[in-house]
């Protein structure tokens, strides 16, 4: 035991020196040094690979139980792999950038002689520097050649980002390993990992230290747990609000929420807490009036039970073909109607004329001075107010820079209640107790 002790950790210090070459050799390839430090960087990384297999073979020469050299195997496996690629990745900085200088040594020759026969024997010793992949099957050599001659360079895709949102955390974790790979320590991935995380999660982490390990079984339990992942997209859909007449845009968003929100839950392996009878009749909820007659037509043409696959696919194909159908080039220019897609310029659209009283739609008198509204009742106020989305403290239409927090006519009703005022803020007209012949005679004597 004791022998076999030490040559493990001879091994430790041997993978500590090959992991060091290789980030040595991936920090000269970033900074495009030329190759010849490169290849010197890699002989020294091959060197190390080889050392390090010198004494994997000592230790696991002394491993008696099977499934312990198993495992032993897999470690170096992956330590060949992870040399591998850099060494795909050395050939093919090497491979173009001798390219690159053949071609400007073509150029130049060109302007000086038409032959040059010192440069055309050159040529293939340049060529014969650039190593081949050994000891490979047949497979992965094609592989390797077939990357090697590759002259796309592409971009390499920066790392995932997560702040907090318990639906991307399984898509953030699977993106994040993937992007690791096996190439890094534990220590350089946590630092990355903290470098991925803001917010809430970035706070998470920040007292655990170095351990990767650690980090991971942490933001597990607070976003990872599958039911607070279902918890999030039942509530999406719940304050979802129900469709009216006319909506084509929100038809699109409920289909894109119904369709991201299953692909989630079958990324996390729980799409029956979806694919249920109960969300099925929530869904439908959501619908107008048209849309319900129309779906149920189509269950009754196709005579089949209801299900959730079936849901999504009608809700497809009424999404394309509400899109198509308010195209631009299908819709009249002289209508002022609203694409599902498409964003009309503001200048082409007529600008409607701006009323004191959009009840009466004059600039006689303003909404509060309104007598049709000081003649309809109590309920049909409200309901007035609410379906055009006025303000409650001045009774004008409300918007994005005005609603009845910022209001600059919010003042406290001054209405009286059992000898007390009352304590709301709204309009007086919007007062509840309030009796219509009094208005009627307090804001409009005859």
């Amino acid at each position: 035991m004791a022998d076999e002790a030490a040559l493990k950790l001879q091994r430790r210090t041997a993978k500590g020196k090959l992991t060091r070459t290789q980030n040595a050799v991936q920090f000269l390839l970033k900074g495009k040094r030329p190759s010849s430090e490169v290849k010197d960087s890699f002989i020294e990384c091959k060197q190390a690979f080889e050392d390090v297999c010198k004494k994997h073979e000592d230790y696991t020469s002394v491993i008696v139980q099977d499934e312990e050299f198993e495992k032993q195997e897999k470690w170096i496996d992956e330590c060949q792999q992870a040399f591998l690629e850099l060494k795909i990745q050395v050939n093919d900085y090497c491979h173009d950038t001798v390219d690159l200088k053949g071609s400007d040594r073509a150029e130049s020759a060109e302007e000086v002689s038409p032959v040059n026969p010192i440069r055309e024997e050159a040529a293939p010793l340049v060529q014969e520097e650039v190593p081949e992949p050994e000891h490979l099957p047949i497979a992965e050599q094609s592989e390797v050649r077939s990357a090697q001659f590759s002259k796309l360079k592409m971009e390499k895709p920066k790392m995932p980002k997560f702040s907090g949102d318990v639906r991307d955390y399984h898509v953030f974790k699977s993106d994040f390993m993937h992007a690791m790979g096996t190439g890094y320590s534990k220590r350089d991935a946590i630092s990355v990992l903290r470098a991925c995380l803001h917010g809430k999660p970035a706070e998470m982490v920040r007292g655990i230290g170095s351990d990767f390990e650690a980090a991971w079984e942490y933001l597990d339990s607070v976003y990872g747990d599958p039911r607070f992942i279902a918890d999030a997209i039942i509530n999406d859909l719940n304050k979802f609000k129900v469709l009216k007449d006319g909506e084509d845009s929100r038809f699109c968003e409920l289909v894109h929420l119904i369709r991201r929100s299953f692909n989630t839950l079958k990324e996390i392996g729980r799409p029956q807490d979806m694919d249920n009878s109960q969300m099925l009749a929530l869904i439908e909820r959501k619908l107008n009036g048209d849309d319900k007659k129309v779906w149920f037509r189509y269950l009754e043409m196709e005579n089949k039970q209801a299900t959730l696959a079936m849901l999504i696919d009608w809700l497809t194909i009424e999404m394309k073909s509400r899109m198509r159908a308010t195209a631009p080039v299908r819709c009249d220019s002289n209508k002022s109607g609203y694409a599902v897609h498409y964003a009309g310029n503001g200048n082409t659209e007529a600008v409607k004329p701006f009323h004191k009283c959009w009840i009466c739609e004059t600039s006689t008198h303003w909404v509060d001075e309104c007598k049709k509204l000081a003649a309809m009742s109590y309920s049909q106020r409200m309901e007035k107010i609410k379906d055009n989305h006025a303000c409650f403290c001045c009774l004008k239409k409300a918007g994005k820079s005005h609603r009845m927090a910022n209001c600059k006519r919010r003042k406290q009703c001054t209405e009286m209640i059992n000898g007390k005022q009352c304590t709301y803020f709204h309009h007086p007209l919007l007062h509840k107790t309030s009796r219509e012949c009094d208005w009627k005679c307090r804001y409009y004597p005859e």
